[in-house]
């Protein structure tokens, strides 16, 4: 079963906590894996498909499908290039990619455009995925995802906490966030055995 890993918003940390549950799974014994079919914005030393690849222990070509210059939702950065996204070859290659678990990192948040009407909703739902949600931990939080886990119902909320975020502050949004909307809630790197746990 792969998992779709999205986010409430763009730098929420996705990229970061993706490799790391990969990371983690992968020292309990568990053949995990990470992909990110799409990346735009796309830099061979700074991109999130990179470290996917290292955190797999797979090489890039084997992490990522498609790539663009410009830093903008796939769609528009597809057309940039005159180079339409095919999106049954998208699906199609990313229901050829093995990993227990797998997971399939999207570009940006859950409604974010890939083709005419398709969106990563759409990728993840002809994918069968269970969703994963990845927010931020600190002031915000709360609207995006809430409004995130109402068309996603995802399987968990990891909400990501930088050095800077105060725990408690993402306790009480994380308390809020379950209380309004029934979702499983987690802070990383706070509780990475909890999480762990939900595959």
């Amino acid at each position: 079963m792969p998992y779709f890993v999205t986010g409430t918003d763009t730098d929420v940390g996705k990229t970061h906590v993706t490799a790391a549950l990969v990371a983690a799974l992968r020292a309990a014994g568990r053949p995990a894996r990470a992909v990110k079919p799409i990346e735009t914005g796309w830099n061979s030393e700074t991109s999130d498909a990179q470290r996917l690849a290292r955190a797999s222990e797979q090489s890039i070509e084997q992490t990522i499908h498609l790539r663009f210059a410009l830093p903008r939702s796939p769609a528009a950065a597809a057309e940039a290039e005159h180079r339409p996204i095919d999106f049954s070859a998208l699906l199609e290659w990313c229901r050829q990619q093995a990993g227990d678990p797998l997971l399939i990192e999207g570009a940006g948040g859950w409604l974010v455009p890939i083709h005419g009407r398709h969106r990563m909703r759409e990728l993840s739902q002809a994918l069968g995925a269970k969703v994963l949600v990845v927010g931020r931990a600190g002031l915000g939080t709360i609207n995006h995802c809430l409004l995130t886990i109402e068309s996603a119902a995802p399987v968990g909320v990891i909400l990501s906490r930088r050095p800077q975020d105060e725990l408690e502050f993402a306790r009480e949004n994380a308390h809020a966030i379950e209380e309004h909307s029934g979702a499983r809630v987690a802070i990383y790197p706070d509780q990475l055995p909890a999480i762990l746990a939900w595959f």
